[in-house]
């Protein structure tokens, strides 16, 4: 049987001004002018007619056809995302044993000695050190454990209450376990950035891209000069935006709020996008990127240029395994005490790393936060329950992903606002896979600013959102471009915009199809309400690219079953 999302005929039309904001016609009127604009603008770029719709083609035992839209847009492979780029996570062997201590003795010295003394170990052929193993008990940290060196894993007994339960005690917000190596340069250069994480690099190392379009999902791009680039290098494709790019988005005519303040529009200077890439050969000034292109490029919205990246402090496979969390709080009205341990696990200057097996109750924000110095790091079967914290920005997040090519799969998150999202300006791709969040304020997708090439594949929550944000918040605007949603389920709304210089696409998906509040083309449908194969995207592309030789070590059963709900909804939330 051969299922074929074939292209259909775009929405002519601008989307009206109805949906979750008071009506402002005469406002939405000026701004689908704009919008129309810039559509022209687009079109004059490329010498294209307006863009017709793209999908796949699956057949059973074939590899996957991409169809491509007359830009040549298509589905970009989004399975480089996690450890090893779709490896399993490795077995590490048990070098240091701790047992609980009595009395609620303060833990936190005992067990950042016990990091610090594998960490002068030397790593073996495989890049480990070992395992430091927390034998089944309470332990109490009023502190933050960090792990400073590569190849250390902190290992429990189970996350569950009869497990090894660490108690975040303390009323500081914290991350309980933070993961980053040492860069002090690094450090001055993200500093003088305004805090954002920018790649340092020898300047002749920049090679100049001079294709004036390449479009999304591509693999290929030209460069000049050829700066002693090889395959297996290390890249960064970096692009940065102008006034035009703001301008053609309608990001820099906000429709009039509510409340009478005045819209900002978008700084182009806030909007410098860094892939990092494996080069697969190069031949001449062309140069063959292992992984694809998830935001197009035209050389009219900005300048874009290749360089290797130097990142000498970067640590790579830390894991933290088999292990409960559970911050102090104070019992509080509206359980909104915020005074108490906020993320479980956070990673920033990290790759090739994971987190499995954890449960955080009780915190503020997050189970795990990867940072944007994060790359190719696996979570799978965590939760988070009973956050303690008000909702609203920067709280109740379940799972936060501001890295690139991350695999969040088999998580569950209750009572949040966004628990699987992608945080501003994210770059892909990156991968939630069989993952649920629970609670009627539940809200999945990318959040704003400009996120590029997530995959939301087999998410269950109240609402699913792509979508030009508009005024919302401080002025959030588009929330990205080559996002999906496959075979994903709405229990309340379904909302999926596309930008005149992209796509977004729900596939398969299931939940009430509404418009969104601000100005954006529909984005692509296809078998809405009824589940669509493959089961999984990610698992697919995944087999395509690498075989299936591994599945079972990547793949639960009931995920190879094509039954993981249960799991998720009976197990992790512990009901």
């Amino acid at each position: 049987m051969v299922a074929d999302f074939s292209p259909n005929n775009r929405t002519e039309t601008m989307l009206s001004a109805e949906s979750l904001q008071p009506p402002h016609h005469e406002i939405r009127s000026i701004s689908a002018k704009c919008y129309l604009l810039g559509l022209c603008i687009l079109i004059m770029i490329t010498g294209c007619s307006r863009p017709h719709d793209q999908g796949i083609k699956f057949k059973k035992d074939k590899p996957l056809i991409y169809i491509k839209d007359q830009f040549g847009n298509h589905i970009p492979d989004y399975s480089s995302a996690g450890y090893g780029s779709g490896n399993p996570i490795p077995s590490v062997q048990t070098v240091i044993t701790l047992s609980a201590q009595k009395d609620r003795k303060d833990d936190t010295a005992r067990l950042q000695a016990a990091v610090d003394e594998l960490g002068a170990r030397d790593t073996g052929a495989d890049g480990l050190r070992g395992a430091i193993l927390l034998r089944a008990g309470d332990y109490y940290v009023s502190g933050t454990i960090q792990i400073r060196d590569a190849g250390i894993v902190i290992r429990g007994e189970g996350q569950f209450e009869n497990g090894t339960v660490i108690h975040a005690t303390g009323n500081t917000q914290r991350s309980l376990i933070f993961i980053s190596g040492i860069d002090p340069k690094q450090d001055a250069m993200n500093r003088s950035h305004g805090d954002a994480f920018i790649y340092q690099t020898d300047n002749s190392s920049f090679s100049e891209v001079i294709d004036e379009y390449l479009p999304s999902g591509g693999h290929v791009i030209q460069v000049s000069p050829v700066r002693g680039f090889e395959a297996g290098d290390t890249v960064v494709l970096e692009q940065r935006m102008n006034l035009e790019w703001v301008s053609t988005l309608g990001m820099d005519n906000f429709p009039s709020r509510p409340d009478g303040q005045i819209s900002t529009p978008w700084n182009p200077e806030d909007f410098v996008f860094q892939f990092e890439r494996t080069i697969q050969k190069v031949d001449g000034g062309r140069v063959y990127l292992n992984e694809p292109l998830v935001n197009p490029i035209f050389a009219r919205f900005g300048s874009s240029r290749l360089f290797k990246p130097k990142l000498p402090g970067r640590i790579e496979n830390v894991g933290v395994e088999n292990l409960r969390l559970v911050s102090d709080y104070s019992p509080t009205e509206n359980d909104s005490d915020e005074a108490h341990a906020w993320n479980g696990i956070e990673f920033q200057r990290a790759r090739n790393s994971w987190v499995r097996g954890v449960t955080a109750v009780h915190f503020g924000n997050t189970t795990v936060t990867t940072g944007k110095e994060s790359i190719h790091i696996t979570v799978e079967d965590c939760a988070f329950l009973k956050p303690m914290a008000r909702f609203g920005y920067g709280r109740r997040h379940g799972f936060i992903n501001a890295g690139q090519q991350v695999l969040i799969q088999r998580c569950f998150a209750e009572d949040c606002g966004f628990p699987f999202f992608l945080s501003e300006t994210t770059v892909g791709p990156n991968v939630f896979l069989d993952c649920y969040g629970s609670g009627d304020r539940t809200v999945i997708g990318p959040w704003r600013y400009w996120a590029m090439g997530g995959l939301w594949d087999n998410v269950y929550g109240e609402k699913l959102m792509i979508r030009n944000r508009g005024y919302e918040g401080d002025n959030w605007g588009w929330s990205g471009i080559n996002h999906m949603f496959w075979n994903s389920t709405a229990f309340d709304w379904i909302s999926v915009q596309s930008p005149i210089n992209g796509w977004n696409w729900a596939i398969g998906s299931k939940g009430n199809r509404i418009p969104g509040p601000f100005q954006g083309l529909t984005g692509h449908f296809s078998n809405h309400d009824h589940s669509t194969e493959p089961r999984s995207l990610y698992i697919k592309q995944l087999e395509d690219r690498k075989g299936t030789s591994q599945h079972e070590r990547l793949f639960s059963q009931n995920q190879r079953n094509g039954t993981p709900l249960f799991y998720l909804r009976d197990t992790l939330s512990e009901r």
